[in-house]
């Protein structure tokens, strides 16, 4: 599994939808990498 591909993924989704989701993700982001 590579984080990277997964981050550039997220970076994507924030500049299409904007700030709110954008936080949501980052969220997600941060509590994969503490899980693995």
């Amino acid at each position: 599994m590579n984080i990277y591909y997964l981050i550039i993924d997220i970076l994507q989704v924030i500049y299409r939808q904007g700030h709110l989701s954008a936080r949501c993700s980052i969220a997600s982001v941060f509590w994969l990498v503490k899980r693995s």
